[in-house]
């Protein structure tokens, strides 16, 4: 897991920011072993290497996403998952798509 989130500061000043608030929460999660990491590189290698299973990453303006979607914004905070092939996961190397990259999943 990784926030790239920079926050937001709405018309009375004050600052918020949600992906910090995502990241506690999951800190303080027991039921799923979450590794928060610094960087989105850091989180794809994590992938990559196999270290972990999945990478979830927190964009650059999740916060500002999450207090204009009502007024200004049509689209959703965003946030995307990158995870290995179920093929790699399995140690088989699937050649029609290249082997052991890691494929990203965007919502």
């Amino acid at each position: 897991m990784a926030s790239l989130d920079e926050g937001y500061t709405d018309e009375d000043g004050t600052y918020e920011n949600k992906g910090n608030d995502v990241v506690a929460d999951l800190r303080e999660a027991t039921s799923i072993n979450w590794v928060i990491v610094d960087t989105e590189e850091e989180a794809k290698g994590g992938v990559e290497s196999g270290d972990y299973y999945a990478a979830v990453g927190i964009d650059k303006q999740f916060s500002r996403n999450m207090f204009r979607m009502l007024t200004d914004w049509t689209g959703k905070p965003g946030h995307h998952l990158l995870r290995k092939r179920q093929e790699e996961r399995r140690g088989h190397q699937d050649h029609r798509h290249g082997g052991g990259d890691a494929e990203a999943l965007h919502q």
